[in-house]
């Protein structure tokens, strides 16, 4: 079986700070589990991630996945098969939306706000090559999230 890369977007439901360094540390563990790797951004109430796996290990997580309460209207942004994978070794990544990747992030969105609805499936491959290069660990998240209480 080959290498695919899925990205969805999807609309957050009452995430605080507490729960999504939850959610990223249960999606390190069981994408890990499944061989799966990928990053996520989470900025003004919406979600954009990226999955990377054998296509079936994908589809089961990503089942999983849209069953979450934590989100709603999840679309596929793109999915297709890979040669390689932009996430070696990385279970699930949060990328902060500060920093050095607040810049590349802003260079994508389209606008001042981020809204990952409104990228097309060339600009999200794009964005998430860039990302590719930043990242942070669950363990860090609570320290780098900047998420109104």
């Amino acid at each position: 079986m080959g290498l695919y890369r899925l990205i969805y977007a999807s609309t957050a439901t009452d995430i605080d700070r507490d729960l999504l360094t939850n959610i990223i540390e249960t999606s390190n563990r069981l994408n890990s589990k499944n061989y799966i790797t990928g990053m996520m951004i989470f900025d003004n109430g919406y979600f954009l991630q990226l999955l990377e796996g054998e296509r079936a290990f994908l589809t089961k997580r990503f089942l999983e996945i849209s069953k979450d309460t934590h989100h709603n209207d999840i679309e596929i942004l793109t999915c297709g098969p890979i040669h390689a994978r932009l996430f070696t070794g990385w279970g699930a990544r949060y990328l902060g939306s500060q920093g050095a990747s607040s810049k590349i992030l802003k260079r994508y969105q389209g606008g001042p706000e981020f809204n990952p609805y409104k990228f097309t499936s060339s600009n999200v491959e794009y964005l998430c090559l860039d990302m590719s290069t930043f990242a942070v660990s669950a363990n860090d998240v609570a320290n780098k999230l900047s998420i109104a209480q």
